[in-house]
């Protein structure tokens, strides 16, 4: 049991942390006269691509400009102040929380009549990170290093940071050969031949060893929890459920592991996120169990594997343990992770799958060292099939600073396309995601969902038409874009 004694010492050690952490948030990192926010979620690896001897600086013009915004810094200072709320709010609930704990346990769900939760305390969202990597990228233009690239029309340098293997478009399809049209597609083809929507069901179910080759072609909807469950190693090769997803209660662990005031907050931002961001006609219905969902994941321990950590600041106590266990703050965006899920698992079993998942994959998708590639591919990928759309948004941005490639792509990239396409094209595309094992899908679907409205696009003045034409995706098909963006299919 937990009494006021021990959330005063919860509540001194992470004061103390946040204080360091405040610290840290207030350095900047100078890069060719410019100064970057010094955001602990940047490593130094992001920018060792970038030379900084080189002292030329590209000669203007109308392309290479950079966007002129009334404030030269002001996305940086948003990013600055929401990230100095969000350390305030987690100060200013802990506090709260040393009123309101006795000698008994806080429940997991705090009831909205205790503390109502205010989603502007979030500590980022897709806006901010748009606005950032925008920055990013003219800096990296004005290096002069954009100078080597295939397209010189390009509106930001984020292509720099695109792995070399993935500028070349016959090395492209050559790895993402299994969508080619040439072969069957379960998620296109199976929709118009009936033989072969017959063969596609239940085929994994005599081929259990090939499921990775059959994820890159597509599952069928009754084989994709179990196929989803081999590649994510919650189940053997065999197709035998591991201990102890068999009816596993969904609980936290025990208060002493946790700490009780950080459950309390914690779950005050759960809140405010599900409250904000899963509301979406498909997932709505999931709220109680995306908030239970996602107050077990962020309190629980994450075990990595031999992969390089996407996080984001990290407090730890005096005994050196992370708060929260998961070493995850809530942010925008985070409950779009859980929902789909929950289509596939009973609620008991989506917690191992959600971790696997978060450690392979979600973790890259909301920070900026995970962002800048996938967002540099699709540009890229734009620039090769429609580069009258760079210009136009080049131009829009001269008109709103807020309307750019950045502010349509990101919010797609950062929720892996969870609540913009249709659960059932989300699922095709996911099931080629893990087949290859590469996020990049995302980037060529957001580039080729660009290249098809292009030509209405490109007849629209008004960027908020534009920021308007682009939310609604409900009638995207997943696997003809992917092709589209890869093999140059015309569409009809």
């Amino acid at each position: 049991m937990y009494g006021p004694s021990s959330v005063d010492w919860v509540y001194c050690t992470v004061a103390c942390k946040l204080q360091s952490s405040l610290a840290k948030l207030k350095k900047k990192i100078t890069l060719h006269g410019m100064d970057i926010l010094g955001d602990p979620t940047l490593l130094e690896a992001t920018w060792t691509n970038i030379s900084a001897k080189n002292k030329e600086i590209k000669q203007q013009t109308a392309l290479f400009s950079p966007i002129s915004v009334q404030s030269k810094h002001e996305a940086l200072s948003e990013i600055r102040a929401s990230q100095a709320d969000f350390f305030h709010f987690v100060l200013l609930k802990i506090k709260e929380s040393s009123q309101l704990i006795g000698s008994s346990r806080i429940p997991v769900v705090v009831e909205a009549s205790q503390v109502v939760p205010d989603p502007r305390l979030l500590p980022y969202g897709a806006s901010e990170m748009a606005r950032f990597l925008n920055h990013l990228g003219s800096d990296i233009i004005k290096t002069g290093i954009a100078d080597h690239l295939s397209f010189p029309g390009l509106s930001s340098g984020l292509v720099f940071l695109v792995d070399s293997h993935l500028c070349d478009m016959p090395k492209l399809q050559a790895r993402f050969a299994e969508l080619s049209p040439t072969l069957r597609q379960v998620g296109l083809d199976d929709r118009v031949l009936g033989s072969f929507a017959a063969l596609s069901h239940g085929f994994l179910g005599r081929h259990l060893n090939r499921v990775v080759e059959i994820a890159k072609r597509g599952l069928h909807d009754a084989d994709r929890p179990l196929a989803w469950s081999i590649l994510l190693g919650t189940v053997n090769a065999a197709g035998e459920t591991i201990e102890p997803l068999q009816g596993a209660p969904l609980t936290l662990p025990p208060a002493a592991d946790v700490g009780e005031g950080m459950i309390l907050y914690t779950d005050l931002l759960l809140q405010a996120d599900v409250l904000t961001t899963c509301t979406d006609e498909h997932h709505f219905l999931f709220n109680d169990s995306v908030l239970r969902l996602l107050s077990c994941f962020v309190n629980s321990p994450l075990q990595w594997h031999k992969i390089r950590r996407y996080l984001g600041p990290t407090l730890k106590s005096a005994n050196g343990e992370v708060i929260p266990a998961s070493g995850i703050f809530p942010f925008r965006g985070l409950s779009s992770y859980v929902a789909p899920l929950l289509y596939l698992y009973k609620e008991e079993s989506v917690l191992p799958h959600l971790q696997v998942l978060y450690t392979r994959y979600y973790c890259r998708l909301h920070t900026i060292e995970g962002l800048a590639p996938l967002m540099g591919m699709a540009e890229l990928l734009i620039a090769e099939g429609c580069p009258d759309m760079i210009v136009k948004f080049k131009m829009l941005q001269t008109q709103s600073p807020d309307i750019s490639l950045c502010s349509v792509v990101v919010p797609w990239l950062m929720t892996g396309f969870a609540g913009y396409l249709m659960p059932r094209e989300y699922f095709q595309l996911w099931d080629r995601i893990l087949g290859y094992n590469a996020l990049e899908l995302l980037s060529v679907l957001a580039a080729a969902i660009i290249i098809l409205k292009s030509s209405t696009l490109l007849g629209l003045s008004d960027p908020q038409d534009v920021k308007y034409y682009l939310c609604d995706l409900s009638g995207i098909q997943t696997v003809s874009l992917l092709q589209l963006a890869l093999f140059s299919i015309e569409i009809k």
